[in-house]
């Protein structure tokens, strides 16, 4: 199963483009909720998988819920309070002036209902050259082909754009605390030259049971893994592996 969290893409929901991890750990236990209503569907078989910054919500999710019986991440952010707010990048005057940024939208969301929908984390950009965000080369090729270049053609619903309320949202969610609280199967899936590999690999360091594995797919980067076939096949294969063996 796959949807739209609250406020994306198709679904409904307010401010819109609003990036609250904390709501969409919430909508991933209703997803498990709802599958479970199903009575083609095994309740005692479910897993879960994020990749990107879905690493860090599947994993809010599955640490407390034993519904789910494995969970896996690919490329997962695992920490977007480190990569939105506690990284070399920010200064504490950057993290401030976001921070009330985005109170300030809070606080007019609340009295009007409006939100402002603003390139608070990933830039307007009509070049790779424009793309002033702290990546190399390459991610930042890969991220302009795959989040500017193409949303028309590929998925015209997506905006870079944020609900500027977000970012204080963002920089709290830090699901490395919850490593060592996993009580079910994990498989870290990251790509060797991928921004995301140290996440996996801190994460799974630090859990304290043993049904826990790396699936490193050599030569990949972090946006590549998405969608370029050769890297998605071995991604299916590990994660066909893996379910199969735990549930």
């Amino acid at each position: 199963m796959a949807f739209d969290f609250r406020t994306q893409g198709e679904s409904e929901g307010s401010p819109k483009n609003y990036e609250n991890p904390f709501n969409k750990s919430e909508d991933i236990q209703n997803a498990v909720s709802f599958l479970r209503t199903f009575d083609c569907v095994n309740n005692n078989s479910i897993g879960a998988v994020g990749i990107c910054a879905g690493g860090s919500y599947v994993i809010d999710a599955s640490v407390s819920d034993r519904r789910v019986k494995a969970v896996a991440t690919v490329n997962g952010f695992l920490s977007l309070r480190e990569f939105t707010g506690y990284n070399p990048f920010v200064t504490d005057e950057i993290r401030a002036a976001l921070l009330k940024r985005s109170n300030d939208d809070r606080q007019r969301y609340f009295e009007t209902g409006i939100s402002e929908n603003a390139d608070i984390l990933m830039p307007d950009a009509t070049s790779v050259e424009e793309l002033a965000i702290p990546f190399s080369d390459d991610d930042k090729r890969d991220i302009f082909d795959y989040y500017y270049s193409r949303v028309n053609t590929c998925w015209p619903n997506y905006s870079h754009k944020f609900a500027t309320m977000s970012y204080e949202s963002l920089i709290k969610s830090h699901a490395l605390d919850y490593a060592k609280d996993l009580a079910i199967p994990y498989l870290g899936i990251v790509g060797s030259e991928a921004i995301t590999k140290p996440y996996a690999e801190r994460f799974s360091a630090e859990i304290l049971h043993d049904n826990k594995e790396l699936k490193v797919i050599e030569h990949a980067r972090h946006v590549p893994t998405y969608d370029n076939e050769e890297y998605v096949d071995q991604a299916i294969d590990a994660l066909q592996t893996f379910y199969s063996s735990h549930i």
